[in-house]
């Protein structure tokens, strides 16, 4: 029988060989995994981006055949949990690029002290989190992007369009999920208010008019807490080549009741943005 101290210490150190094995392991499937749909595999990984000295994680999925336009998706206040991170799930079968963002982690660390920002910031560090997309992903730093948002993220992701310079000639077309009424930390300077007056908080389907250029839809709960379709309809307007308003009979302001309809439409909207995009549809 060998000296049970050896024998101790070569299986305290085997299991410490495992456990290290272990860490190793998993930190490598949450660094990159694959998903499969219909036979074809999109791989998913993770990087990130210094904003506001704060490091944001980006999602992301490399998508699979022809490449099509990067989609830049912003949670609701949900974060990356639940149907927030559901649906960036169901946005990959789509098959584009595709990078996400919790938009609670974002708007919870613009500044020190900063409860606000002007559509401009918003759009540089959206700018920022595509410039580390197509790093990751191995993109062209001038492709074509599709911003798609959720409650709070469709309201930044109208923002981020509404300022449109610095993503200008990029940005292809918004998808709206839930849009409210209005958006809390992003805020401009009201008219005819002295330079020094307070800002006023972003009306998201005021900007709506002004967005020029590319495709835009948006879709909404009938029964939503914040903004119910039918009220949201009229405050969205005419719908034509490029604006598509589509309604979802639901119980709430995150589709209950109606996941399935809404993953659908989500697909065919983006679909229409593409489709729109490509041919040269834009809003006047």
């Amino acid at each position: 029988m060998g000296n049970p101290k050896t024998v101790l210490s070569s299986s305290a150190s085997w299991l410490r060989r495992l456990a290290v094995t272990m860490v190793l392991l998993a930190a490598l499937s949450c660094a990159a995994a694959i998903e499969e749909t219909g036979g074809r595999h999109s791989h998913l990984s993770n990087t990130t981006v210094q904003l506001h000295e704060h490091t944001l994680t980006i999602h992301l999925s490399s998508g699979y055949g022809a490449k099509g336009p990067l989609l830049v998706y912003l949670t609701g206040d949900g974060g990356w949990f639940g149907k927030d991170k559901e649906l960036f799930n169901e946005l990959i079968p789509a098959g584009y690029p595709l990078a996400g963002i919790s938009a609670r982690d974002y708007v919870s660390h613009i500044g020190s002290g900063v409860t606000q920002e002007l559509p401009t910031h918003l759009e540089d560090d959206i700018a920022g989190v595509v410039a580390a997309a197509d790093v990751a992903l191995g993109l062209p730093a001038d492709g074509p992007v599709v911003i798609v948002g959720k409650s709070r993220g469709a309201g930044l992701a109208v923002a981020a369009a509404f300022a449109n310079s610095r993503l200008r000639g990029r940005l292809k077309g918004v998808l709206c999920v839930a849009l409210t009424r209005e958006e809390e930390y992003v805020y401009l300077p009201v008219p005819g208010k002295p330079d020094n007056s307070p800002l006023g908080m972003f009306q998201t389907y005021d900007a709506l008019p002004l967005i020029s250029g590319i495709p835009i839809a948006v879709i909404q709960s009938t029964n939503d807490n914040y903004i119910p379709a039918a009220q949201a309809k009229e405050f969205f307007g005419a719908e034509g080549p490029a604006r598509r308003f589509r309604s979802i009979e639901a119980d709430d302001h995150s589709f209950g009741g109606a996941l399935d309809e809404l993953y659908r439409e989500v697909r065919a909207s983006l679909q229409w943005i593409v489709e729109a995009a490509a041919a040269g549809h834009q809003r006047p």
